[in-house]
């Protein structure tokens, strides 16, 4: 009787907790593989919650905390941990209480590739995969712009999917070979690359088509501040605000919303939203970043997190892709501002389009096995 061929397969080690600046580029790539080649599996595991469930959870609630209450912690964590011999401490003191873990569920998927994007336990399970396979290859996918964090860079990674040219630049610095680095972009949904129906979608949410929008993307608490701000303005322009899951926001944002503003929850029309704005507003987290850069849709950043967020607020400024504003009372005139010069943005903005990162990446991928 003759055997059934085993379908290849890639594995994808990343990590949902602490927002989705990881899961959310392993979903695209994920994505775009099936789409390509339907004979290849994709198996996308968060390695944190598979290597300890306590400690993930422990890190993403300080880590929510420390960003809301006190940011500053997260840049001293942040600094204490970029460095090679810090990492390196972190994933041999680890080494025998995950080894068998990741021995485990290398032989149980059996990956002909794996792909990572969480730079936390990316050098310990390189450290293993290449005890379990030592031919089959290991990438890695960088998801942070400027700010790259030694993380990354450790272990004989066989290639780097990078953002951009200024990304391959700092790996190079760092000792990476140029020849390993793959300058893609950060993937995003392949939805991002569909035409969108701008005048329907704002009237489903009873806007005026004929106007200028702004996509807003609240985050905390605080960001109440930046509504008001624009709705007492009178910009002439439409507001689409989404909280996300936060309920609490929601009676707080309509308290202030005015006739031209929506006010939405958790939603899946994210890409149709971007799509349908001229400006977003937006925290500074890789993965957003690329999504507006994706479709040329000019930012304001009115939040920074310390640490690789710092680097993503960098490439917007350095590039002229937007603007970083911190303070709430100043954004309904840098609104003003990125309205005013819309075509000086546009221009920009091109150089830097990737609506097709994903398919890039997966093509690159399917190469290697």
């Amino acid at each position: 009787m003759q055997k059934t061929k085993q379908k290849k397969k890639i594995l994808i080690l990343s990590c949902e907790r602490g927002g989705k600046g990881h899961i959310v580029p392993a979903l695209a790539v994920a994505q775009a593989i099936k789409k390509i080649n339907k004979n290849i599996n994709v198996k996308i595991i968060d390695i944190y919650d598979y290597l300890s469930l306590r400690e993930s959870q422990a890190h993403n609630n300080s880590y929510i905390f420390m960003s809301k209450y006190f940011p500053p912690v997260i840049k001293i964590g942040f600094f204490l941990t970029d460095s090679k011999l810090s990492m390196k401490f972190l994933a041999y003191s680890h080494y025998p209480f995950y080894k068998k873990k990741l021995v485990n569920l290398y032989k149980k998927e059996n990956p002909n590739l794996v792909l990572s994007d969480f730079p936390h336990w990316q050098y310990l399970s390189w450290l293993v995969w290449k005890k379990v396979y030592q031919s089959r290859k290991f990438v890695s996918l960088v998801t942070d712009f400027l700010k790259i964090h030694n993380g990354w860079t450790l272990g004989s990674i066989n290639s780097y999917i990078v953002p951009s040219e200024q990304t391959a630049k700092v790996l190079e610095k760092r000792g990476i070979d140029k020849a390993k680095i793959k300058v893609f972009g950060i993937p995003v949904k392949l939805t991002f690359s569909e035409s969108v129906n701008r005048s329907r979608i704002l009237k489903k949410l009873n806007l005026d088509s004929a106007k200028p929008t702004v996509l807003f993307l609240p985050s905390a608490k605080s960001s109440i501040d930046i509504i008001k701000n624009i709705c007492q303005e009178h910009l002439k322009i439409n507001l689409i605000v989404v909280a996300g899951r936060n309920q609490q926001l929601l009676p707080k944002i309509k308290e202030f919303a005015n006739k031209d503003t929506a006010v939405l929850g958790w939603t899946n029309k994210m890409p149709d939203l971007i799509k349908s704005s001229d400006i977003v507003i937006t925290k500074a987290g890789g993965s957003t970043i690329a999504e507006c850069l994706s479709v040329t849709k000019p930012t304001i950043i009115y939040q920074v997190i310390p640490g690789q967020e710092e680097g993503n607020a960098k490439f917007i400024i350095k590039n002229g892709l937007g603007i970083v504003e911190t303070d709430f009372s100043k954004i309904p005139e840098k609104i003003r501002y990125i309205l005013a010069n819309q075509n000086s943005y546009q221009k920009r903005l091109n150089s830097y389009r990737q609506t097709d990162s994903a398919v890039k990446i997966a093509k690159y991928l399917l190469e290697l096995i």
